[in-house]
């Protein structure tokens, strides 16, 4: 479905000449418009309910997995900066592994948390 382009003020003028000419005609075009738009109105909010559903669901996974990712990001700039130090630098790595792991359960348990309220 296309957004609503405004038009330029011309056709305003035009439609002013028009409704000076013919006044029903330009009743009954109202009339089918509003029509229109009711319809177009009701389709878009089912659309839009199923989208935000999906979108909710979609959504919080990225969330997590950006944040997973800025973290990660975050740690290897710190490594780095500090690799000479092998012994801190094998206990971060470590480290990076159980948060990978903690998150990974949560987001399965968060999936399972979500199949269920689907569910009902």
């Amino acid at each position: 479905m296309r957004p609503t382009v405004f038009k330029a003020s011309k056709t305003k003028k035009r439609r002013k000449m028009n409704y000076a000419r013919n006044p029903q005609r330009h009743q009954h075009q109202q009339r089918h418009q509003q029509r229109h738009q009711h319809q177009q109105r009701h389709q878009h909010q089912q659309r839009q309910h199923q989208q935000r559903h999906h979108q909710q669901r979609h959504q919080h996974q990225q969330r997590q997995h950006q944040r997973q990712h800025q973290q990660q990001q975050h740690q290897r700039q710190h490594q780095q900066r500090h690799q000479h130090q092998q012994r801190q630098h094998q206990q971060r790595h470590q480290h990076q592994q159980r948060q990978h792991q903690r998150q990974h359960q949560q987001q399965q348990h968060q999936r399972q948390h979500q199949q269920r309220h689907q569910q009902q």
